[in-house]
């Protein structure tokens, strides 16, 4: 008898396990907005293979999370209706936009901070999370970007090392030198 032949004869329930865990695997630090009946909650749950996790944060709008590929970081980004821009994850090259850096995963949720770390980025209407990077659009169809530079992806005209010596940037900085801008994607 075949392996497929065998795997026939387990019952429903079982396949339907089996295939449960095996897309869960595919999900590993992922998120989602839950709702009640169909209705959308905006409430964030994190869930990975080990366990599923509250994430503090309610009215979310829009959600994005970046990849881990060519030595990126993966982060999420939460678009509260407020405005605000909320980040979690890998921080190696400042991708959360809190101002600093960190090698280890944060569940800690941040809000992200406006440029040059004074106050918090406000009136944002679409967050985009990259290798590495993020980005966010506002009202006015500003660009705002900020995390690692390394081949000029944040669209600041240079890339590598800026004034203090590091290829990339911890809080946002305006994408200049563009008309307004309707979409975007990292």
């Amino acid at each position: 008898m075949t392996l497929f032949g065998s795997f026939i004869r387990f019952p429903r329930f079982i396949i339907y396990t089996i295939t449960f865990l095996l897309s869960l695997a595919l999900l590993m630090p992922a998120a989602v907005v839950t709702g009640e009946g169909g209705e959308p909650s905006k409430t964030l749950w994190r869930f990975s293979l080990n366990n599923q996790t509250y994430i503090n944060i309610e009215d979310v709008v829009s959600f994005d999370a970046g990849t881990n590929g060519g030595g990126g970081s993966p982060h999420n980004l939460a678009l509260k209706s407020d405005g605000t821009v909320w980040a979690w994850g890998y921080n190696s090259q400042g991708e959360l936009g809190n101002g600093g850096t960190s090698s280890t995963y944060n569940d800690t949720i941040h809000q992200v901070r406006g440029p040059g770390g004074s106050g918090y980025l406000t009136e944002i209407t679409a967050v985009s999370a990259g290798n590495g990077f993020s980005l966010a659009l506002d009202s006015n169809g500003v660009v705002w970007a900020w995390g690692g530079n390394y081949v000029g992806q944040l669209g600041l005209g240079n890339s590598g090392y800026d004034a203090t010596g590091d290829n990339y940037i911890t809080t946002p900085v305006q994408v200049t030198g563009l008309p307004a801008i309707k979409e975007i994607s990292a």
